[in-house]
């Protein structure tokens, strides 16, 4: 089993919709399929990506509600509000009312996986710590050699404070490269942590 969600047409042709555990589950039972917002949210000329993920419901015990995350092409940075009308309005010009998305934000740049997919269930972690008064920022550093460091001290400025994590011992790999970066260009608390 794929974990994909598609259907075969009356040509017999099968078209992927999404994959099942993106599917959002609103609290009245509806699911709604990211993949469809994201499309038309696309179509509009100010937005450079998006994704849209599960925003977990305040109001019920179960559920959730799309909420969609917009990067803006650099000619568009400081009109956000207006283009959250714009895109409001195209969704419900172009889908079910109850298939939009309910919250909108907008960021410099989204995460992504190695294989060069957004990273939707690191933008949901982020979601989550923020309604605990956790404020996160998530860069995905893929490569140490040569590694981003006009990244790595854009987040030094932007958070005061560093945590790498990485899928083995902390000598000599991700933690230690961003260490080097920031003793040389902009000194910040570093925390190392390496997961076995």
């Amino acid at each position: 089993h794929t974990g994909d969600i598609g259907y075969i047409d009356e040509n017999g042709l099968l078209f992927i919709k999404d994959r099942k555990k993106r599917v959002i589950i609103r609290p009245d039972g509806h699911n709604v399929f990211p993949s469809t917002i994201e499309n038309v949210i696309r179509r509009h000329p100010a937005v450079k990506n998006c994704a849209v993920i599960k925003s977990k419901a305040t109001e019920s015990i179960s559920g959730s509600w799309a909420k969609a995350v917009v990067v803006l092409k650099d000619e568009y940075l400081g009109q956000e509000d207006l283009v959250e009308e714009e895109l409001k309005a195209l969704c419900l010009e172009n889908l079910p009312e109850r298939d939009v998305a309910q919250f909108y934000s907008f960021v410099d740049s989204l995460p992504y996986t190695g294989s060069g997919k957004v990273d939707t269930l690191k933008l949901e972690q982020q979601e989550e710590l923020a309604k605990e008064g956790i404020q996160i920022r998530v860069l995905d550093m893929h490569t140490i050699k040569p590694i981003d460091r006009e990244a790595i001290v854009k987040a030094a400025k932007e958070t005061k404070k560093i945590v790498t994590v990485e899928d083995h011992n902390i000598i000599g790999g991700l933690g230690s490269a961003v260490c080097e970066v920031l003793a040389e260009e902009y000194p910040t608390k570093v925390t190392r942590m390496g997961i076995h």
